[in-house]
């Protein structure tokens, strides 16, 4: 049995702080392939704004899990001086919100994330206590801004009761996409309720399990309707079909699935490229379709695998800084990077106990900030 050396309380065999705020030695443990490594954390001072760097050396070729632990501040630096492995570049966190019961700011299932112009960001989560979701904004270093939207008696029309996507456009407004109603809800700034658009269906107007979504300037929303396996555009309540089959499929019941070009089969993530360009996860095809505003198919790349340059059911699609193109794939257990011409860059191997990847979001400096809903954590990393 493990005991803390500075209060005597028992601990778990992969705990690396203790409650009294004492880290609790050096952890060896044998990684496969890395063979045993050593990690040592100094004492913290749990009342200072803002945590040294805790520093963790490992050796090896490979990316593995790390243990876990959570350290109750909404900011620390987790400094990660890996090798470059074969199958990942390392990366530093560098915020951190939520994750334990201890944590200052506490998190129900975080859903959704996305970047404000000025690098401060927004979090959707599952945190009100009726059921309903709220939407929190946090500055850049992750200390909480304010709360934008919270329903504190939401009606049927104002509940999004499985919001997956966040977005906002260049008047500041933030649109929610619900899987469960079929429908896009739009908000002012100050998390006011403006509109709610489509409903569940295959029709005009309607949509079914809405996934991700992106607004450009004009306050256009473009939507992955992944149930009707095509994407829509919506422009002051009128829905517009941009591209997919469109065309029912008599014998299913459902809109036609295709895997030819500008065809899609239960596509789930979505974005805007700086020239206005469509980036479509077009997550059972195992690819990202990219189409032009008007819906018109200009290029495709990927195909089914786990390796890198291939993809196993795509998710989540994000354009950075010069342009360069981020997907999640693997069940959101890994972030891989292309140039504006869909080539392979790099690939980041998220760590099996950050559970699976619920959204990501990158900002105009390529700081990634992830969802992770099952931990009830949104971290922000840099890349090595």
């Amino acid at each position: 049995m493990r005991t803390c050396p500075e209060c005597g309380k028992e601990l778990k065999a992969d705990q690396l702080l203790c409650q009294c705020g004492t880290a609790v030695g050096v952890l060896e443990t044998d990684l496969g392939d890395l063979g045993p490594i050593s990690i040592d954390l100094p004492n913290l001072d749990f009342q200072r704004p803002r945590i040294p760097a805790i520093d963790l050396s490992l050796s090896g070729t490979m990316s593995v899990p790390l243990p876990s632990f959570d350290i109750p501040t909404p900011a620390f630096k987790v400094d990660l001086r890996a090798q470059r492995s074969i199958r990942g570049h390392a990366f530093t966190v560098v915020i951190a919100i939520g994750g334990s019961e201890d944590a200052p700011i506490k998190l129900n299932l975080p859903m959704a994330v996305a970047y404000l112009p000025d690098r401060d960001f927004l979090v959707l989560d599952l945190g009100n206590a009726n059921g309903s979701f709220r939407i929190q904004q946090f500055h850049v270093e992750g200390g909480l801004c304010k709360l934008v939207h919270r329903p504190d008696d939401p009606s049927p029309a104002e509940m999004a009761k499985i919001p997956v996507s966040l977005t906002v456009d260049g008047r500041g407004h933030l649109f929610v996409s619900d899987m469960d109603t079929g429908s896009i809800k739009e908000y002012d700034s100050g998390g006011a309720r403006l509109a709610s658009y489509g409903h569940e269906g295959m029709g005009a107007g309607e949509m079914s399990s809405p996934r991700g979504i992106a607004a450009d300037a004009s306050g256009s929303v473009f939507v992955a309707d992944s149930g009707n396996n095509r994407i829509v555009r919506w422009s002051q309540e009128l829905q517009f079909v941009v591209a997919g089959i469109n065309r029912l499929d008599e014998a299913q019941g459902w809109l036609q699935a295709g895997d030819g070009p500008g065809e899609f089969d239960e596509p789930q993530g979505l974005a805007l490229g700086p020239n206005k360009n469509i980036f479509v996860a077009d997550t059972n095809n195992h690819r990202i379709q990219i189409l032009d505003p008007s819906g018109q198919f200009l290029s495709a790349f990927g195909s089914e695998g786990e390796e890198a340059a291939h993809f196993s059911y795509p998710s989540h699609v994000r354009i950075g800084p010069n342009a360069v193109i981020y997907v999640a794939d693997l069940g959101g257990r890994r972030l891989q990077t292309f140039n504006p011409k869909g080539e392979y860059s790099y690939e980041i191997i998220l760590p099996s106990d950050f559970g699976p990847l619920a959204d990501f979001a990158v900002d105009v400096d390529g700081r990634i900030l992830l969802a992770l809903r099952s931990r009830h954590a949104v971290i922000g990393i840099e890349v090595q």
